[in-house]
């Protein structure tokens, strides 16, 4: 498992509770190999609640905690930053707008370290090769609710020195 530290308390996300409810299935976690080995399951499952949202297999709709969070795929680790593929294999950093921290706090000094923390953490060389050999686990989303904040952070094939 990738360690990887938050932007966020938990205590700041439970207040917010937007994630792990989605609109549709493609904002569904993905899964990388290693972590449907340790939970094992193929994929990420949704399910309706009240309101028509979907949401996620693991979320605790009583009191909004996740089921695995110890095990939490790296996507969920990341959140509310994404990785975004496009076109010709890159990948791209991004922050969903629907989080209301990086609506808030974009412009802040947390939000700029953090973003500068998650360049370094792509940069290290472990990590690069794990997400380069998982690249068609990353898909795009909607760019309406994205802020892109790294362009081709990783590109399968690149060189290690970063880009």
């Amino acid at each position: 498992m990738l360690e990887l530290k938050s932007c966020l308390s938990s205590a700041a996300c439970l207040e917010c509770k937007g994630c792990c409810c989605f609109a549709s299935e493609s904002w569904l976690p993905q899964l990388l190999e290693h972590e449907k080995k340790a939970l094992k399951i193929i994929r990420v499952h949704s399910r309706e609640d009240d309101n028509g949202m979907l949401t996620c297999e693991f979320l605790n709709k009583d009191d909004h905690h996740c089921r695995i969070y110890e095990q939490r795929p790296f996507e969920c680790r990341l959140y509310p930053f994404l990785l975004v593929s496009r076109r010709d294999k890159i990948i791209d950093l991004a922050a969903h707008l629907a989080c209301p921290f990086v609506v808030s706090a974009a412009e802040g000094m947390l939000f700029k370290a953090y973003v500068g923390y998650l360049r370094n953490f792509f940069n290290d060389p472990i990590v690069r090769n794990m997400l380069k050999a998982e690249y068609g686990t990353f898909h795009s989303y909607p760019e309406e609710e994205l802020m892109v904040v790294q362009s081709n952070i990783l590109q399968p094939g690149a060189g290690e020195a970063g880009q």
